[in-house]
């Protein structure tokens, strides 16, 4: 039989990856020049304006200010020099090095200015905004590409169009290479660029993560889209024209951000909302960990484009880089919930990066009151530098056991229910060493994790006489009369690693176990002194997310702990039938003495 990959016409693979590596390189392309602003300082000529010229700030004892042009001008484009008008693609900033002929208008008269670039101010800050931006290029349009490669599809191209269109590069390095007719064009292509990427957010919020609209109406939307493009395209042709015929700009340029940034984007996130109503199991999961990427990339991304938009100049470089680069957990979290079989819980992330920010921030502010109490008391001696010194080892001794109490009072306090499951996995698996019988064993094996994880199925497997691994409990199984052999390929591997075996890493398919949302994820083993005695398959959470890092401790602990518990139920049997075989020997012998003695 012909495999799915070879079916696929060569013609098709080759177009594929021209169109990757094309736009890969032209994204990451026009970004990288930027970095040559870290060493080599683009002109400023200290003033921020709009794309029609009006100018919103003036900086102090700049050339713009020191030629007496005030916020509130207006820059004539018809009347300044041809190759001057590129101030106002650039909005006034991160200019090429050289003298710019402009026509200011204040009121009726026009006056002619030449205003000589000087040095931009790039501070560390700019510098750590600027390696952030050019760094999220990379790393969004990379990730794009290489899930297109691995999984391509309509829903895949549109997230990397997505990604590839709303990649937050800073463009003035690349003008700054280029004639004003060159960044006439390359700004059209990169606005076109944008719209497509509008778009290409709305199609994967149709289809993710089946590949097709759950909708009549999402359909209709779905549909739609070519026109859209078609009206953003038009947008950006007027934009581009109006470079050269002066129309106005400023309310097309404000409208297509609104429709295409705010009004479209609804769209598709009212689909992706009607999905996730109406899915089930691990698809829900992995619409849970793309919408919360969504909620952190759309929001920064949005938040930074609006900001620079309508207030340039006001919010620093590194906070609007910041918010940009927020949008590169998007792909990330596409990968991961179109490559993995199963996904955990995205609150096991979220708790995470909350105790990790938490822990950061603890630490950033400590070191403050410690500098600022030794330069305040012990600044004219050495004594502070070795206390300093001191202190930061001992924090950095005290670093982990410090996460942990903080990761556990978040847990706590944000997510209760993960906290009171996981305590009850860890009571489970200290009560169960107090276990009398093999039935009082199960209890505390399978069915607490059942419950107290919400598992979508659990069973319990142990070896009979004949070396057939039975299955001896097991919770929302249709068919419990599953028998597997020693040398199944997950009992083998079970008893060769001795560590819990995810399923779908082994291809392990069985038609006698559960199917579909039921179907068993991993495996636990449970060894009695070098033998596997028995092992436990655990389905995924009835959310369909996975068993996350934590879980999997404390269940693997819980099944350690069962062996051992197995190994006493077996010893305390083989001594209580000691003892019978010892009772019955000794009644022989009475009876044995008695006989002999008549």
């Amino acid at each position: 039989m012909q495999s799915a990959a070879s079916a696929v016409p060569a013609g098709r693979i080759i177009a594929r990856w021209f169109f990757v590596l094309a736009i890969t390189i032209w994204t990451i392309g026009i970004a990288i020049p930027s970095l040559g602003r870290l060493w080599s300082p683009l002109g400023s000529i200290g003033l921020n304006c709009t794309g029609d010229g009006r100018i919103t700030d003036v900086q102090p004892n700049a050339p713009a200010a020191r030629a007496g042009i005030r916020s509130g001008d207006q820059i004539d484009l018809r009347a300044t020099a041809f190759e001057s008008r590129r101030v106002v693609l650039s909005t006034c900033f991160g200019l090429r090095r050289m003298t710019y002929h402009l026509a200011i208008a204040r009121g009726t008269p026009v006056r002619y200015v030449d205003l000589t670039t000087i040095p931009e101010s790039v501070g560390s800050w700019s510098r750590v905004g600027l390696l952030l931006r050019t760094a999220a290029v990379i790393i969004l349009v990379l990730t794009g590409a290489l899930l297109v490669i691995l999984r391509p599809s309509l829903m895949t191209w549109a997230l990397f169009l997505f990604v590839a269109g709303a990649s937050p590069a800073s463009l003035a390095g690349f003008w700054a290479l280029l004639p004003y007719t060159g960044v006439a064009i390359t700004n059209f292509v990169n606005n076109a660029g944008n719209s497509v990427g509008a778009i290409g957010a709305v199609v994967f919020l149709i289809l993710f993560p089946t590949n097709a609209p759950i909708s009549r109406w999402s359909a209709v939307a779905l549909r739609a889209a070519p026109l859209l493009l078609a009206l953003a395209i038009a947008s950006n042709i007027y934009s581009y024209l109006a470079a050269y015929t002066f129309w106005p700009t400023d309310e097309v340029t404000r409208g297509s951000l609104i429709f295409f940034g705010l009004v479209t984007p609804l769209i598709g996130l009212a689909a992706f909302l009607e999905r996730y109503v109406h899915a089930l199991g691990a698809d829900r999961a992995r619409i849970r960990w793309v919408g919360a990427a969504l909620a952190v990339g759309l929001t920064g991304s949005l938040a930074a484009g609006i900001l620079e938009y309508w207030t340039p100049g006001l919010v620093p470089y590194v906070v609007l880089s910041f918010l940009y680069s927020t949008l590169i957990v998007v792909p990330f979290a596409v990968m991961y919930a179109v490559l993995k079989h199963h996904v955990i819980d995205v609150k096991f992330f979220i708790s995470r990066a909350i105790a990790y920010a938490l822990l950061t921030g603890l630490i950033v502010l400590v070191f403050s009151i410690v500098d600022w109490f030794l330069s305040q008391e012990l600044a004219a001696s050495s004594v502070g530098t070795g206390l300093a010194v001191l202190f930061a080892i001992g924090l950095g001794f005290s670093l982990n056991g410090l996460h942990n109490r903080v990761e556990a009072v978040v847990e706590r306090v944000l997510f209760r229910q993960r906290h009171e499951a996981e305590r009850r996995l860890e009571r489970a698996a200290r009560s169960i060493a107090h276990a009398l019988t093999p039935a009082a064993v199960q209890q505390l094996l399978v069915k607490t994790p059942y419950e107290a994880l919400h598992l979508e199925s659990a069973a319990l497997f142990l070896q009979d006489a004949d070396g057939m691994f039975r299955c001896e409990f097991a919770l929302d199984w249709v068919e419990s009369s599953a028998l597997i052999a020693a040398d199944d390929l997950l009992v083998m591997h079970l008893a060769a690693d001795r560590e819990p075996v995810r399923l779908n890493e082994i291809g392990w398919h069985r038609d006698d176990v559960p199917q579909g949302t039921a179907s068993p994820i991993i495996a636990f083993p449970v060894f009695v002194r070098q033998r596997l005695e028995a092992f436990v398959l655990f389905g995924s959470h009835r959310n369909g997310a996975d068993i996350d890092p934590d879980e999997q401790r404390c269940l693997r602990q819980l099944a350690v702990n069962a062996g051992a518990t197995y190994d006493h139920i077996d010893a305390e049997r083989v001594r209580t039938e000691m003892e019978r075989m010892r009772s019955e020997l000794a009644t022989l012998r009475l009876e044995l003495t008695n006989f002999g003695t008549t």
